[in-house]
């Protein structure tokens, strides 16, 4: 096989400052005296994005750099989503906030920047992103901007030659929290981003022992075990700074870390398990220069080999609530063999960029894996496993060829196929080549993912929340999305407990309008209630994207009208009315009485005054928001009298209306109501019951 790939690094700067403490778990982040860093506010980290980041963006060549049909602040957003509701940390993210500010600075500011300016061109360079990374004397991260560089072209939509957003902005945010580049290619941190690919934004077992050993949530922090040990040579020497990897190919979760400068090492918050244990030398995937401090002098001349020698690997049973031990001696020399990148594709698809793979359930890949010393003869069929469930390679399918890049390099490779199972656990799972001298792991290189069905907005699916009338829609209305495979199917809130406020994200499930996030009050796979935002006002149209689990619908275009006014109803028509000062539901049971006030809610008025942000929930007492239009109300064919019209108190989207009865209708269980706004009427056939 011939192909051409460019490697694309994710790179970082440090601007350290720190004490010294011992090397912790994982690959994180070493400033000076090797202290790993981590944040102070990380219970509630605030990013700002630039705000002019929109689709269609394009730098100062006029190239693009966001192409039109993707959704950036949606992509981030589900980014920092990802670490956010890791359930055995404490990590939250808060949701974007636009800013005028396209550079990174030293100013507490957390930028998101994908601005062309020549700041940003000078720090990015050849990367595909950089966070640069603050910190203060005690090694607390203090400002971490995220710069993508405006050369390059992404995307939401894994469009040909483009980057995916989410698997970047995921990334980077990793490095932001001082999380260091991974050995294991399945890992959101792995160094190397595919073009046309979102496999890194799917964090893995080893980015998710990162964030619980790091920042834990103390209810779940007796769940994990730990992993210690020391990587010795034959000689007795430790062998500073390799890489060590833990699986457990029942469930395929692979954590991994590396040693310090003496060869010892710890993975801490390892889920229970029993595992295979094995190091290898940081000499590729993942190499010395993809990480900082944390590579530093690095040993690279010693051989792969497992717990129990690499003949006779044993597995280790980690309990929770306990440490295990398990030391290694590996031998001194430089290998032979290396795996240094792979591929998978379904079959009979040759394998594309050689970034690891990602593989579904029941289905049939072809693998490629190139390397150092792959077209050695001894290496026949039976030198290859697979160590993890779920897969089995196919006899007799093994063959020779050769990748070439576009730098002029060119490694032997060597090509398979396997079988995945319909029970094939979500995690990773290792290619292994043996041969008599050697072993070598191409460590979490193929990546299980069960697929989701792309979300589909039915035609003319985007209604007011409370009439469902086929007509536009307005800024700030409640509004209802229906369609198929939308969110999950037994349904999620979306308000935050804590603020009351909904938010743009739930349960892997975002609605971006015309570009903007949209408030989500509850998502399921059917039927969506969000908040238009208030940003759409004055437009004529605006596209709106539902996103689940990183798959995006096919934009819906709905128009957009200064108000849509409609009226929460039972399903029998009957309004959602409460009596004052009674304070009862209205009903034929408790009609109101004439000459009385009512109040009644709804959604779709437009602007308001003082104005709302989008999400926001409105105010009471002296900051009460009025609707900005005119508001008549008729009852029993009878214009009543408007006491109030605005924002319900404590509500987001929630129009209240303050109406009298007028004392001379004709009484029922039934009576017509309807309220108009600015020549727009509220839906025909609502009722309300008047004694």
């Amino acid at each position: 096989m011939t192909g051409q790939m460019t490697r694309s690094f994710a790179r970082w700067v440090l601007f350290l400052f720190l004490w010294a403490t011992p090397l912790a778990a994982y690959v994180r982040i070493l400033g000076f005296g090797d202290v790993p860093s981590q944040r102070r506010d990380f219970l509630d980290i605030r990013y700002s994005l630039h705000e002019l980041t929109a689709p269609g963006q394009r730098n100062a060549q006029d190239q693009v750099i966001i192409t039109p049909a993707s959704s950036p602040v949606a992509a981030i957003e589900a980014a920092m989503k990802s670490w956010s509701s890791i359930e055995t940390s404490l990590i939250q993210f808060g949701s974007l906030r636009p800013t005028s500010e396209t550079n990174y600075a030293r100013d507490g500011t957390l930028l998101v920047s994908f601005a062309d300016t020549p700041s940003n061109r000078s720090i990015v360079q050849g990367a595909v992103a950089v966070t640069l990374l603050f910190s203060n004397v005690r090694g607390e991260l203090t400002d971490t901007d995220i710069v993508f560089n405006p050369t390059l072209t992404f995307s939401t939509t894994l469009e040909n030659n483009t980057f995916d957003i989410q698997s970047v902005a995921t990334h980077e945010l990793g490095h932001a929290l001082g999380l260091d580049h991974s050995g294991i290619v399945g890992a959101t941190m792995f160094p190397v981003v595919a073009r046309g690919s979102n496999a890194l934004a799917t964090l893995g077992a080893d980015d998710i022992a990162f964030a619980t050993d790091v920042y834990p949530n103390p209810v779940h922090s007796s769940l994990f075990a730990a992993l210690t040990g020391t990587i010795r040579l034959t000689t007795g020497q430790g062998v500073r700074r390799a890489l060590v990897t833990a699986i457990d190919p029942a469930t395929n979760t692979l954590v991994g870390g590396i040693t310090d400068e003496s060869g010892n090492y710890r993975i801490g918050k390892v889920p229970p398990g029993r595992y295979f244990v094995y190091t290898e030398p940081l000499d590729g995937p993942t190499e010395i220069g993809n990480l900082g401090r944390a590579g530093n002098g690095a040993n690279i001349s010693f051989h792969t080999d497992f717990l129990g020698g690499r003949l006779t690997p044993q597995r280790i049973t980690l309990l929770a609530g306990q440490t295990a031990q398990a030391d290694i001696a590996v031998a001194n020399g430089l290998p032979v063999l290396n795996i240094e990148g792979g591929a998978a594709a379904r079959f009979p698809q040759p394998p594309g960029s050689f970034v690891g793979g990602v593989i579904e359930p029941a289905d049939r890949y072809q693998v490629a894996i190139y390397g150092r010393g792959l077209d050695r003869p001894e290496i026949i069929e039976k030198s290859l496993s697979i160590l993890g469930a779920g897969v089995e390679l196919i006899s007799g399918t093994l063959r020779r060829d050769r990748t070439r890049f576009s730098d002029g390099s060119e490694f032997p490779t060597l090509i398979f196929v396997v079988d995945t199972l319909e029970t094939l656990p979500e995690g990773m799972v290792n290619v292994v080549l043996s041969t008599d001298s050697e072993t070598v792991v191409f460590s979490g290189g193929l990546k299980v993912r069960r697929s989701v069905p792309q979300p589909s907005v039915s035609p003319g699916g985007v209604v007011s929340a409370a009439s469902y009338l086929p007509r536009a829609v307005s800024p700030g209305e409640i509004i209802s999305i229906f369609g198929e495979t939308l969110g999950p199917e037994s349904g999620a809130a979306g308000v935050n407990p804590l603020t009351g406020w909904p938010t743009t994200m739930a349960s892997d499930v975002a609605v971006i309008v015309g570009g903007v996030p949209a408030p989500l009050f509850f998502v399921s796979g059917r039927q969506i209630n969000a908040q238009l935002p208030f940003e759409m006002a004055g437009r004529p149209e605006a596209p709106v994207v539902v996103w689940h689990k990183q798959t995006a619908s096919a934009p819906v275009i709905v128009s957009i009208a200064d108000t849509n006014p409609g009226l929460f109803t039972y399903p029998s028509g009957a309004a959602i009315v409460v009596n004052q000062p009674a304070q009862t539901l209205n009903g034929p049971a408790n009609p109101a009485p004439r000459g009385t006030i009512v109040t009644l809610y709804g959604t779709g008025p437009g602007l308001v005054n003082p104005p709302l942000q989008t999400g926001q929930l409105a105010g009471g007492d002296g900051s009460l928001s009025g609707t900005a239009r005119g508001v008549s109300a008729v009852i029993g064919g009878v214009p009543a009298t408007v006491a109030f019209t605005g924002m319900a108190p404590g509500f987001t989207g929630l129009w209240q209306l303050n109406v009298w009865i007028p004392a001379q209708i004709a009484p029922g269980p039934a009576v017509p109501i309807s309220v108009n706004v600015a020549g727009t009427p509220t839906q025909p056939g609502v009722t309300i019951s008047v004694q």
